[in-house]
């Protein structure tokens, strides 16, 4: 997938927001309108919930006869589930390398993982599973795409 990601400065409130932009494919089902933006909008505003990260804003843009999806998310510096899962191992590998959301994707990822604690997978598999549900007693069609790659921490709290 050719998706990119910007973090951008929002002076409405003064923080960073991560823009992420999308190619849109011939199959999406989703038509680009005012209309269809208006109903996700209102859509995401519903999945309030502790263990869902928002979506801010998103809207629709074309250039070069290429349509592109936008959202608009809260930029989290500490990263993903798979930041966390692949931290550097020793003391000394963190003081040489420390790993960050911006760093190369082989850079962060080409190492052994730490792994995480047991209680620590527990806590964080039921913030999950508890969102998944979520989402499922709403009648939302499972999550095919879900990782530890997009899955943000937030405070320790898996979104």
């Amino acid at each position: 997938m050719d998706k990119h990601w910007f973090v951008v400065r929002d002076t409405t409130v003064k923080t960073e927001r991560l823009l992420t932009l999308v190619p849109r494919t011939a199959r999406c089902p989703i038509r680009p309108s005012h209309a269809t933006r208006k109903t996700l909008l209102q859509l995401f505003l519903a999945l309030q919930h502790p263990y869902i990260y928002p979506v801010l804003d998103l809207d629709f843009w074309e250039n070069c006869g290429q349509s592109y999806a936008l959202t608009v998310l809260p930029f989290n510096s500490k990263g993903s589930l798979k930041d966390l899962i692949y931290r550097p191992i020793t003391k000394q590998l963190q003081s040489k390398r420390r790993s960050r959301w911006q760093d190369d994707w082989s850079h962060k990822y080409g190492q052994k993982s730490a792994g995480l604690p047991i209680s620590q997978v527990q806590r964080l598999g039921r913030q999950i599973l508890e969102a998944l549900l979520f989402l499922r007693d709403r009648g939302f069609p499972p999550c095919g795409h879900l990782h530890s790659g997009n899955i943000i921490l937030q405070n320790g709290v898996a979104r």
